[in-house]
């Protein structure tokens, strides 16, 4: 038995729409459209006026709502806390000082001891040897003194 033969292979299949059907549809949906078209929308100026006034006030509601103190008068603003406050403030927040915080232990650790890994990159990328072996120096100064600069060399 062929796939051919098969009875229930086209059975899956959803017929194609005959041409004649669809151009009918078109012709009543044409209809439909330009009744719509030739209809006018006649909009009060009372309707619009009211509805340009409720947007402008819902949007001054939202702008006072994200910049509170904008909207306060001068006399009842806030001045900046002075103090620690104003530097976690600055940094923005308390999240991102514990942040900061974290990534600092994190480079040192990795600083202090380095997985075994960062060894061959480091032999890579810098051209030096954390682990000590080699030719190649022992040490990076990544922070060099004054006597360093009088070397001659």
């Amino acid at each position: 038995m062929t796939q051919n033969d098969d009875p229930s292979a086209g059975a899956n299949l959803t017929p194609l729409p005959d041409p004649a059907q669809m151009a009918a549809d078109d012709a009543v949906l044409a209809q439909f459209f330009s009744a719509g078209l030739a209809q006018s929308a006649d909009r009060d100026d009372a309707l619009m006026a009211r509805i340009l006034d409720a947007g402008l006030a819902e949007q001054a509601a939202i702008a006072a709502a994200r910049h509170p103190k904008a909207a306060r008068p001068a006399a009842v603003a806030q001045t900046a806390p002075r103090g620690s406050g104003s530097w976690f403030g600055s940094l923005g927040g308390w999240g991102a000082v514990t942040g900061l915080a974290t990534a600092t232990v994190a480079g040192i650790w990795l600083g202090f001891s380095p997985p075994t890994g960062l060894a061959g990159l480091a032999d890579g990328v810098l051209g030096t040897s954390l682990s000590g072996t080699g030719d190649t120096i022992d040490q990076v100064d990544l922070l060099p003194t004054f006597e360093s600069y009088l070397t001659e060399g």
